[in-house]
């Protein structure tokens, strides 16, 4: 995912080009743009219960990944196909993951990366996983030189 490499590349000075198809820079912005307002608050919730038991348990609760990571149907279908025949996929995630992906926010690294070359690349069919705007967000804060593809 772009956020990975963005952050890869501002720390790593193996790193000389970072390319892309994901853009989430942002993760509770991006949370929040593919659900509606009462899964967002549903989901703030969620996490909320679960913060209080990780406090008194020290353990999280699992739950189905798709139940925290919502994507469209074409990827829906795509991942659950591709995890039938992955003997080894990873099919739940701990609610501890909705936390750490509100406060996974890469964005503020863009303009203190090293100058590596940065392509990013949005994946029109499927505009629901990953919406434009994120990408062009994060974008946006890069710093040269950069491309990007439609």
């Amino acid at each position: 995912m772009w956020r990975h490499v963005i952050w890869t590349a501002a720390i790593d000075p193996r790193v000389k080009c970072v390319v892309s198809c994901v853009g989430v820079g942002h993760g509770a912005r991006w949370m929040r743009s593919v659900r509606r307002p009462d899964e967002w608050v549903d989901l703030q919730a969620l996490s909320k219960k679960d913060r209080e038991a990780r406090v008194l348990t020290g353990k999280s609760e699992m739950v189905e990944r798709a139940e925290i990571l919502l994507a469209d149907r074409q990827s829906a279908a795509l991942a659950t196909a591709a995890r039938k025949a992955n003997p080894n996929a990873i099919n739940t995630l701990p609610l501890e993951y909705i936390d750490e992906t509100l406060q996974f926010h890469p964005e503020w690294r863009c303009r203190q990366d090293r100058p590596a070359p940065a392509a990013a690349h949005h994946d029109r069919r499927r505009p629901a996983w990953c919406r434009r705007r994120s990408s062009e967000a994060l974008y946006a804060k890069r710093a040269s030189p950069r491309s990007s593809s439609p």
